[in-house]
């Protein structure tokens, strides 16, 4: 299985026994996004997000994973595409990994 990090970060992926870790690929995938502002509730203005196209996201592969941020792995349920897993935090609450992957 080969695994491809479709993100701008390195991924320490913490398994039951080891930590993987995956460099960025050099491409992104990435989802076009934008704001629509929307009616003030209680004089705080609000905003929709509207999602639009995936750029980045190659075709699927046989023996790939493409691994990707939440928001597209959201917007693209393949079985090839998954996202990083529960955040694994250090002592003083930084983020330093992943506790395995995401499906869609």
């Amino acid at each position: 299985m080969t695994f491809v990090n479709l993100t701008p970060h390195e991924l320490n992926i913490h398994t039951q026994t080891e930590v993987v870790t995956l460099p960025p690929s050099g491409n992104v995938a990435r989802i076009s996004s934008i704001e629509i502002p929307g009616p003030e509730v209680g004089g705080i203005p609000t905003v929709a997000t509207v999602f639009g196209d995936i750029t980045g996201l190659p075709a699927p592969q046989e023996g790939v994973v493409l691994i990707v941020s939440g928001m597209v792995a959201s917007a693209a349920p393949r079985e090839d595409v998954m996202s990083p897993g529960p955040l694994v935090r250090d002592e003083a609450g930084r983020p330093i990994g992943c506790r395995g992957l995401r499906r869609s």
